[in-house]
């Protein structure tokens, strides 16, 4: 992982994820991409092996519609997630535990700026942080 990189980087910063419903990622989906970046729940096993870059696992634990859609969902994670919540189990399971803050300081440069847009129903809207 590059210590020098940073969250708010616009190259990497998430794109609202409501934009990835028009690649024809299910709800499921994308609910759960949000509650893993925002909120460090454990996806299931088909999304954990995908996070974990594990095709192999992903494919075997994927139902009918996300093995279709699953270079799909892969381009989403690579256009969408921070390189510091995927690549392998040890990443994924270290979003998830927060142990280095490294999900923390997602949420505040990003996190929090979503859930205004989300509640305020204005995805223009600026929150001061």
């Amino acid at each position: 992982m590059n210590s020098d990189y940073n969250l708010t980087d616009s190259s990497h910063t998430p794109k609202i994820i409501k934009e990835q419903y028009a690649r024809g990622l299910s709800d499921y989906v994308v609910k759960t991409l949000e509650n893993y970046l925002l909120h460090g729940l454990r996806p299931g096993g088909f999304m954990y092996s995908v996070l974990a870059n594990d095709f192999m696992g992903a494919a075997l634990r994927a139902d009918a519609w996300n093995r279709r859609m699953l270079a799909d969902i892969a381009d989403c994670i690579l256009e969408c997630v921070p390189p510091e919540a995927y690549g392998n189990y040890a990443t994924v399971d270290a979003w998830i535990e927060d142990s280095d803050g490294r999900r923390t300081k997602f949420y505040n440069s990003w996190g929090r700026q979503y859930v205004w847009q989300q509640l305020s129903g204005d995805e223009s809207a600026k929150l001061d942080l």
